[in-house]
């Protein structure tokens, strides 16, 4: 793995610095007009028939933010879960759906962990990101499995303009100290970016060790040999560090279901994660268009606990290791027969392997698993004066259940001729296949499992006024065949639906001032589902009073929701299973100091509050957040 680790950096590099050798000294950089790929199809957002947020490059750099799920916390129906400060194990909701319920894809490829079917947020680095998608509701018409509860779709930067590097320090409370590096630039047919950063964090010490370090790399190189034909290869790669200063061994369990939180003297967790792929596309004419991809990911998870010193007895000693694979490969086409018809499919494969091994004080595990996941899909878009009509499906088979298995979508979206007014109504398919642990792991896995699927639906109104636009969206999903583990064995026994309204608000009323409003409330109809707040309201704002100087304010409000069980914390204080929710505050001023200086493009300072209000909470009981911090960085362009 090292050595394709290096060989993929090497080749990257090797061509970005072909590429950055023949680029314009500088100029102007050319922004593209923004689209998305919810529809498999770049297309514009405003079009778009179904509720998607998108989280652009330009906005995580103006925040500074330093991680993807710290991005993630303002979007409405998102619930970003973190079991303490940065690098802990993270997980997302979207719209009260489980961890495992949502696809996470980086530039196409999905990252979920073929093990558990879930993808652990905590140690990625919002490095070289053009941007951030968020599709709600089922989309596994799509997408296929783990799409039950909509994608996250992370999308790498694309080189384009003059070249030009770039340099991050900065440094502030908890010892929180980042380092970054990148370029980029495009020259003809061809076009790189590149990034390279460090992140380090002593973390929060009410709770003992809790330090985090991270590295990552991320490239993309862009050749196009010939007009309509573009060839790129992309690699990312991150490798962290995290101390964890709390367990919650099984062996102190009480009774009653009260969980015993203990401090750990050595308990590590190391992550890696690997990702490259090569695309083709070409689009000769405006009739037909074809996409190859072909990619390769490889995750693995260390989790270790060994004895503590100057104690008789670890409760948790344990040793754990994951290693997962993918290799995939996806194959589309597109056709327009006729104008505003485009006619799209394609066949994906997913070959996924997991080895497993858990040493604990009282037993040992180790499994070898496999399986492989291949879908052909179709979808036709079709669009006559303000009416857009979607409807399309997706055929799944894979080597457990070696059936075809069937998920439709259909949508529709009119804007008034007389009004700048949108309505659209959607109904879309969920699916998500039974992850490896839970089919085949040693006592508790079950082959005989069914999917879990979901059935959602959707209806909303779009208006723009002075330079605002406003949006509110109904919806339900219908959950069935879910997983639970009742007792020692998984099984299908569960069913439930979530209903919810969305409200947003968001534009640019004067030239000086942006701002955002979302607010989502949810409910579970049939029951209370741990960890699904009913309420969330966020809000921004950006007021840039002068050339050279920005502020702006985010507020993230999070209403009450219940915990799975009441828990003991560090300090022999009883949790309730009620977590009361809370309100954060965060801003960022930036200044620029120098612009257009010779060869000097840029020269900003920033300083970033996080938790201005120093509020006390934990977003899973018993892991509290950071208290109020403070960062003061540099950023420097030439």
């Amino acid at each position: 793995m090292i050595k394709l680790i290096r060989l993929s950096i090497a080749l990257i590099l090797s061509c970005a610095f072909s590429v950055s050798s023949s680029a314009e000294e500088f100029g102007t950089l050319v922004v593209e007009p923004f689209v998305i790929t919810a529809s498999k199809i770049e297309e514009p957002l405003r079009e778009a028939p179904l509720t998607i947020s998108v989280i652009k490059g330009s906005e995580l750099e103006k925040g500074e933010t330093l991680t993807v799920e710290e991005a993630l916390r303002d979007v409405p129906g998102v619930d970003v879960q973190r079991m303490g400060s940065i690098g802990e194990q993270t997980g997302v909701r979207l719209r009260g759906s489980l961890f495992n319920q949502v696809l996470i894809l980086v530039d196409g490829v999905e990252v979920n962990s073929p093990f558990d079917g879930a993808f652990d947020l905590g140690d990625v680095l919002a490095e070289n990101i053009d941007r951030i998608e968020v599709v709600k509701g089922p989309h596994s018409a799509l997408y296929g499995s783990e799409a039950l509860g909509g994608v996250i779709h992370i999308i790498t930067g694309k080189g384009e303009g003059p070249r030009r590097l770039t340099f991050l320090e900065e440094g502030g409370s908890l010892k929180t100290f980042r380092s970054l590096v990148s370029g980029q630039g495009s020259q003809d047919s061809s076009g790189f970016a590149l990034s390279l950063a460090r992140t380090e964090s002593e973390g929060n010490k009410e709770i003992g060790r809790d330090a985090f370090s991270a590295d990552s790399f991320s490239g993309r190189v862009d050749i196009s040999p010939a007009r309509g034909h573009n060839l790129s290869l992309i690699t990312r790669y991150t490798g962290s560090k995290k101390e964890l200063g709390i367990d919650n061994p099984m062996s102190l369990y009480l009774q009653d279901m009260v969980v015993r939180l203990v401090r750990d003297q050595n308990r590590t967790l190391r992550r890696g994660f690997f990702l490259s792929s090569i695309n083709y596309e070409s689009h000769p004419n405006s009739v037909m268009g074809l996409s190859v991809r072909a990619s390769w990911m490889r995750a693995g998870l260390d989790l270790d606990n060994p004895p503590d010193e100057g104690v008789s007895f670890t409760p948790d000693v344990m040793f754990m290791r994951t290693d997962s694979t993918r290799l995939s490969g996806e194959i589309q086409a597109t056709y327009t027969p006729f104008k505003g018809d485009i006619v799209i499919g394609g066949v994906d494969y997913n070959g996924e392997s997991t080895y497993f091994s858990d040493y604990e004080t009282l037993s040992f595990i180790s499994t070898d698993l496999w399986r492989y996941k291949a879908a052909l899909y179709l979808q036709n878009i079709l669009r006559w004066k303000g009416l857009r009509a979607d409807a399309g499906g997706r055929a799944d088979v894979n080597s457990v259940l070696k059936r075809v298995v069937l998920n439709p979508r259909t949508s529709l979206r009119y804007r008034l001729p007389w009004s700048p007014t949108s309505l659209r109504a959607s109904y879309a398919a969920g699916l998500r296949l039974p992850s490896l642990k839970e089919l085949y792991f040693p006592l508790v896995g079950n082959p005989s499992l069914r999917p879990e699927r979901s059935d959602g639906y959707e209806i909303g109104i779009e208006h723009e006024l002075l330079g605002l636009k406003a949006e509110i969206v109904g919806f339900i999903v219908y959950y069935r065949d879910l997983i639970v583990q009742p007792a020692l064995r998984y099984e299908n026994a569960d069913r439930v639906s979530i209903r919810g309204v969305e409200g947003l608000l968001h534009g640019q009323p004067l030239k000086l001032l942006s701002v955002s409003f979302g607010a989502t409330w949810q409910e579970a109809v049939e029951r209370t589902l741990p960890h699904v707040p009913k309420f969330k309201f966020v809000a921004s704002l950006e007021l840039i009073p002068a050339e050279f100087l920005s502020f702006a304010i985010n507020l993230n409000h999070v209403g009450p929701y219940p915990e799975p069980y009441p828990l003991i914390d560090l300090n022999g204080q009883i949790i309730p299973s009620r977590n009361p929710g809370y309100t954060r505050v965060d801003s960022v001023i930036s200044s620029t100091i120098l612009h257009g200086a010779g060869a000097l493009e840029l020269l900003s300072l920033f300083l970033k509050a996080d938790n201005l209000l120093d509020e006390k909470y934990a977003e899973v009981g018993g892991f509290p957040s950071p208290p109020r911090t403070f960062l003061i960085g540099a950023r420097l362009i030439i």
